[in-house]
């Protein structure tokens, strides 16, 4: 990183603190993984197209979707969402359906993995909708089944919490259990 700051190569710096995130994150350094990612981010967004260019440097949207996983994995959720939702706009505007539908699908495990169960159902149905109208892949079975199994839950859970009105139960003593992930 130093040696690229010498030389003044910002393109090769994003992408190492890019890595240097990545490893930190896989040794379990929360914290430097999230601050190396972020920077490199910056950095990334701060080139101009001939630096990207001459120094090949990956697309933002790649740094984007590190930090979104990263941060999912350390259970920031929020700023997990921030980077998907601004992946799934450059991916929409490049008119590349099939990582826009991966990401949406991110956003819809996001969403479950916080209990938003009807959110999930929208954005793991928007992924569906994307794939299905340029081009099926083996994912939109993935998420039909998915959005299957969390409507199957929540009908049983409602089923369950009218039994427990009807009884006199206090509905929103009713835990429900978690929902599976990818």
């Amino acid at each position: 990183i130093d040696r690229c700051r010498r030389y003044g190569f910002r393109g090769h710096e994003a992408l190492a603190l890019r890595d240097l995130g990545m490893a930190h994150s896989e040794l379990g350094r929360e914290d430097e993984a999230l601050e190396s990612l972020r920077a490199a981010i910056q950095l990334r967004r701060s080139l101009s197209d001939t630096e990207i260019l001459e120094q090949s440097v990956i697309s933002l949207a790649t740094f984007l979707n590190e930090l979104g996983v990263t941060a999912r994995k350390y259970g920031r959720l929020d700023e997990s969402m921030q980077a998907f939702l601004e992946n799934v706009e450059i991916h929409h505007q490049k008119g590349d359906w099939h990582l826009e539908a991966l990401t949406l699908s991110e956003i819809g495990y996001i969403y479950q993995s916080s209990g938003e169960r009807d959110r999930a159902i929208e954005f793991l149905g928007k992924a569906v909708q994307t794939e299905e109208v340029h081009g099926p892949t083996t994912y939109s079975k993935r998420w039909k089944m998915q959005v299957a199994r969390m409507g199957d839950r929540a009908s049983q859970h409602s089923d369950v919490d009218k039994e427990r009105i009807d009884e006199g139960g206090d509905s929103e003593s009713f835990d429900s259990d978690g929902l599976d992930s990818h």
